[in-house]
């Protein structure tokens, strides 16, 4: 009897010492190719199933505890990641919080559809560095500390009219707040049948970017540097300006309204002008803007004023304003 007993001693304890040893051998056994195949496999089907688009991964690699590599990544015909890493916490996870100290992608490559009829959307992007991140499934909610995009470039291309007017009730799945966002070289271009726009930037830096559950977002402060914008139209002469700087803060948008503080705007444009310093209060809302607050100076003229409502909603346009200007001669021309 104490012989049999020892034996199913021994058999608990070997099995228990061998699941610890497999458990602990998972990270090394991810170093060999095949079974990195398996894992990229599984992981395939298993996202497939949930998100029921097909799922593509060329490799999964794990290293302790939990910093996790992926490459090769296709989901459909719309998204392609050439690689991604990322460092999980275990012990938030206990408690029903994902926290993640970086998430690095590299060759983003996103195509789709909007919500306009016949429209493509092509987002190309070299980098993607997004640091601290918390996510509460409980609260629906995501804090990211820092988010870094390097080297874009956006395409949109119209070749109809959008179906139906703008959804004024779309809801966002969680609540988002981002403190720090940083845009390096990133440029876009939009067409359609009556004219092509073609914009870029070197640097765009936002602050406490906060979206709710209502799409409402606002933007504590924001500016852009070393822009340029290009608007190409049928037989009119192509509109430039170049050397745009912006600075705006207490920003806030929702489907129905937007408005904010420019507190300064320079640019240079095609035809001569040089407004060297711009700033102005605005209230949008579809189909008319207020600029309370509006003052616009080049080194010949001065604007400066109150322009209570311009609406554009018709054919006609109205506005109401109460404006002082002073424009010299070259500005005219």
């Amino acid at each position: 009897m104490g012989t049999k007993k020892r034996r199913i001693g021994r058999w608990i304890a070997g099995s228990i010492v061998g699941m610890a040893l497999l458990i602990g051998a998972m990270p090394t056994l991810l170093y060999i190719p095949m079974v990195q195949q398996l894992a990229a496999q599984w992981g395939a089907a298993w996202l497939t199933e949930q998100l029921n688009i097909k799922v593509q991964i060329e490799s999964i690699h794990l290293r302790f505890p939990m910093r996790l590599e992926v490459k090769g990544l296709r989901m459909g015909t719309f998204l392609r990641i050439e690689e991604a890493r990322t460092d999980i916490r275990l012990r938030p996870l206990r408690e029903g919080v994902v926290k993640v100290d970086y998430l690095d992608v590299w060759g983003i490559d996103l195509r789709g559809d909007s919500l306009m009829k016949e429209t493509t959307t092509n987002l190309m992007l070299k980098q993607l560095i997004v640091n601290d991140i918390t996510y509460r499934p409980k609260e629906k909610s995501l804090q990211i500390n820092s988010l870094l995009l390097n080297d874009g470039d956006i395409l949109i291309v119209q070749d109809g009219e959008r179906t139906t007017r703008k959804d004024t009730t779309l809801r966002m799945p969680i609540a988002l707040r981002i403190s720090e966002v940083g845009i390096r070289r990133m440029s876009g271009d939009f067409s359609n049948e009556s004219m092509q726009v073609s914009a870029s930037a070197n640097d765009i830096a936002l602050h406490e970017v906060v979206a709710d559950t209502a799409m409402q977002i606002t933007l504590l402060r924001g500016e852009i540097t070393e822009g340029e914008a290009t608007l190409k139209q049928p037989d009119k002469e192509p509109w430039r300006v170049t050397e745009l700087m912006l600075r705006g803060k207490a920003m806030s948008y929702t489907p129905q309204e937007a408005s904010g503080r420019l507190t300064h705007l320079a640019c240079k444009e095609s035809h001569g002008i040089d407004l060297q310093e711009g700033a102005m209060t605005f209230v949008w809302q579809e189909g008319r803007v207020g600029m309370p607050d509006l003052s616009l100076r080049t080194p010949h003229s001065l604007l400066q004023g109150h322009l209570y409502s311009l609406d554009y909603s018709t054919t006609e346009v109205a506005f109401d304003a109460d404006l002082e200007a002073h424009i010299g001669h070259a500005d005219m021309q």
